[in-house]
């Protein structure tokens, strides 16, 4: 199996990923760790929030960040 199987693999057994679009700040987000955001069934984005745990910004800030102005806001 190639690396970019392997990884697919592995996020499949971390359970069904939740949208972007559908993201509020009211969800329950962690305050430190890795996120990947899929478009087409492929990842698109991989980022990490909060590793030395010194982020004054929410990890809900930073998906609305990246989900950009014009797409609601979170």
């Amino acid at each position: 199996m190639n690396p970019a199987d392997r990884l697919y693999n592995l996020l499949s057994r971390l359970g069904n990923p939740s949208f972007l679009a559908n993201s509020t700040k009211d969800m329950r987000w962690p305050s430190q760790g890795v996120y990947f955001l899929y478009e087409a069934g492929r990842i698109t984005h991989a980022g990490t929030h909060a590793i030395s745990g010194k982020s004054n910004t929410s990890v809900a800030q930073r998906l609305s960040q990246l989900r950009g102005v014009g797409r609601g806001q979170m």
